[in-house]
């Protein structure tokens, strides 16, 4: 996010919400989507608070915004 006046950048939604000063350009764009990488330890990863957050996770990821 460019907050200085010096150029565009780029942010999410939810962020820039919550800055007034920063202006939306380039409606006509696409948003930039990116995969997401849920990554552990191979011996954590079958323990039951660490499959427990990745569910979690996975899920919130997965449904679309509201």
């Amino acid at each position: 996010m460019v907050r200085q006046g010096l150029g565009i950048g780029v942010t999410m939604e939810e962020i820039a919400a919550l800055t007034p000063t920063v202006v939306r350009v380039l409606d006509d764009i696409a948003p930039i989507k990116f995969p997401i990488w849920l990554v552990t330890h191979r011996e954590l990863h079958t323990a039951r608070r660490i499959r427990v957050v990745f569910d979690l996770l996975a899920q919130e990821f997965s449904e679309p915004n509201v």
